[in-house]
């Protein structure tokens, strides 16, 4: 090789290193440092107040109402901090869960910290969380919420279904929401969902 000439298969490995670089950059940035929409649901407690006194003295047909079941679902969502899920910084896909009550499915689509509640089916969804009314009702009731939750997901009487890839939900934020429902660090996280 003459002084002068260009050394292709050096260009080419470096813009390699770039690339892949630039991916892992995103990658690590989208999965561990996403922002944190907690102060937008800081109402909790209030939503919790009203739903409670609305349940006094309630036949069992309330609990399978919409009025019960939007603000249970919204509780749940907020608890375990469902408004921090986050789009896949390589597809844009937005996060997706499904909710199935019972025999009631709904579909929750989380943007920029906010939920779009739809009942039916949802397409494409991340992950299908199972419960009950009997479980819903058990959290809005209780004085400590996330213990119950964690508690109900421990036991088996609710339970998470992964839909997606592992690889999808990470990128997505799904380890942190994992965390609040089952309680373990991120360490036990990740050895459950990549084991």
């Amino acid at each position: 090789m003459k002084k002068g000439d260009i050394d292709l298969p050096k260009i080419l490995l470096i813009i390699l290193i770039l690339i892949t670089l630039i991916i892992v950059g995103i990658f690590v940035y989208t999965t561990f440092f996403s922002k944190d929409y907690s102060s937008k649901h800081n109402t909790l407690a209030e939503q919790k107040v009203d739903l409670t006194a609305a349940m006094q003295n309630q036949t069992n047909d309330y609990f399978k109402s919409k009025e019960f079941i939007s603000a249970a679902i919204l509780l749940l969502m907020n608890e375990i901090k469902a408004y921090n899920l986050h789009a896949s910084a390589f597809s844009g896909n937005l996060p997706k869960i499904e909710l199935k009550i019972d025999d009631l499915l709904f579909g929750i689509t989380v943007t920029k910290g906010d939920f779009l509640i739809e009942a039916g089916q949802t397409d494409n969804a991340d992950i299908e969380i199972i419960t009950t009314v009997e479980e819903l009702k058990k959290f809005v009731l209780a004085e400590d919420s996330k213990a119950t939750v964690i508690e109900s997901f421990k036991s088996g009487n609710s339970e998470i279904e992964l839909l997606s890839s592992k690889a999808t939900l990470m990128m997505k934020g799904y380890l942190d929401l994992y965390e609040e429902v089952y309680g373990t660090g991120i360490t036990g996280s990740v050895i459950r969902m990549f084991s």
